[in-house]
Formats: C-alpha cells, structure tokens, sequence
C-alpha cells in the first residue's frame, strides 16, 4: 500500500505541476495577446483535450470488441471441449488474439 499512495502522489504532484504551467501559460498568452488570444488558447486546449479522451476511449473499445471478448470466449469454449480450466486458457488465448490483432496491422 505504501508504493500505491506513493505513485498516487507523485501522479497529483505530477498533475498539479501541469495545472500550474497551464495557468502560467494563460497569464503569459493574456499579457501578449489579450481577450481574444486568451479565448482561443482555451478552445484549442479543449479541442485538444476531447481529442485525446476521444482517442483513449476508440483504443479502449477496439481492445474490448477485438482483443477481451474474443479471448474470453475462445478460452471458454476451450474449457467446455478440452481437460484445462478457463483460467489457464485466458493467458493462452489472449496472446493468440494479440498475435493476429498484429498480423492484422
């Protein structure tokens, strides 16, 4: 538990240092560009942002329906038909569902 509160510090430190540079930034693009800059700087770190999410939740659903799913279930007929438990053929098809995710790419 000590290394989990550990990185969980160091993420919000890590964070917050983030914010900070983002704020010092906004002050320093007020001062040279005013009101206007200053909107444009927010909408493009919004923009940025909602792609970012954007991108992260397309990977995230592409690992479900291609990689998780197709895993979970070959692993369970595997252990309908064959003398192995599920747990033991998840790894097995999981690595076998890699493999042809990056024959595929």
């Amino acid at each position: 538990m000590e290394i989990l509160a550990k990185v969980i510090e160091a993420t919000a430190a890590l964070v917050g240092q983030g914010f900070d540079l983002f704020a010092h930034l906004a002050t320093v693009i007020a001062e040279q560009f005013g009101r206007s800059g200053l909107l444009a700087f927010y909408l493009i770190s919004i923009v940025i942002v909602v792609l970012a999410v954007w991108k992260a939740l397309s990977l995230l659903f592409s690992v479900l329906r291609y990689l998780v799913i197709p895993s979970v279930i070959v692993a369970w007929l595997g252990s309908l038909f064959l003398p192995y438990p599920f747990t033991t053929l998840l790894p097995i098809s999981a690595a076998g569902w890699s493999l042809v995710l990056l024959y595929k790419a």
